[in-house]
């Protein structure tokens, strides 16, 4: 229950402050319109985002190599940041900590956008339908590329056993499936989504 409640209040306090800039031009469109156009947006950021990396200059393949680079350094403070999170665990805000799993959880991630895309495609508020899109069309690109590279590295799950740098590539079971964490891509994706709705820099 608890997760429906963090996600009732997070979107209702998001709809409530977007829903002042409704565009009075969406009103004249049908809804049947508007989700055939949101379809095809969707297909195009999809496209658009999977295609990107055929147009990188020198500065994109060194912020890639910069991303790669800082990934390999954070993995191996991975022990004594597990082994740090663990000794805290209890002095941390268990608030802080659901809403965490359950705002990256696939089941509740997708029901909270669909129902954020259902209200602004009803009212026909474009903002709301705008943001919801975009977090749709960067999830599905961010999902596909986090299933190959999950595929890919083959790295173990923490609880395998097995440590936190046993890799088995291509692997078909899902405790070779680690990395990258899904909960993360899908948090971070959502989060960015709806703060670039905001012109604040600390949102």
């Amino acid at each position: 229950m608890r997760n429906l409640e963090f996600s009732i209040f997070f979107f209702l306090v998001f709809i409530t402050y977007t829903s002042q800039s409704q565009n009075i031009a969406s009103d004249s469109l049908n809804t049947w319109k508007l989700l055939k156009y949101d379809a095809k947006t969707t297909f195009n950021g999809i496209k658009y985002s999977l295609l990107r990396p055929k147009d990188w200059k020198g500065k994109d393949y060194a912020k890639f190599g910069a991303l790669i680079s800082g990934t390999v350094l954070l993995s191996l403070a991975d022990e004594e940041m597990k082994r740090f999170t663990q000794r805290n665990a209890d002095d941390f805000p268990i608030v802080i900590r659901d809403f965490g799993w359950y705002f990256g959880s696939p089941q509740n991630y997708f029901m909270a956008n669909l129902g954020m895309y259902g209200i602004g495609l009803l009212t026909k508020n474009e903002k709301i339908r705008k943001t919801s899109v975009l977090i749709i069309f960067s999830s599905v690109t961010s999902g596909l590329i986090a299933s190959v590279s999950k595929n890919a590295f083959g790295r173990a799950r923490p609880s395998s056993g097995l440590g936190n740098h046993y890799f088995e590539p291509f692997s078909k079971e899902a405790r070779f499936h680690s990395f990258p964490s899904g909960h993360t891509i899908l948090s971070v994706t959502m989060a960015h989504a709806i703060a670039k709705q905001f012109d604040n820099f600390w949102i």
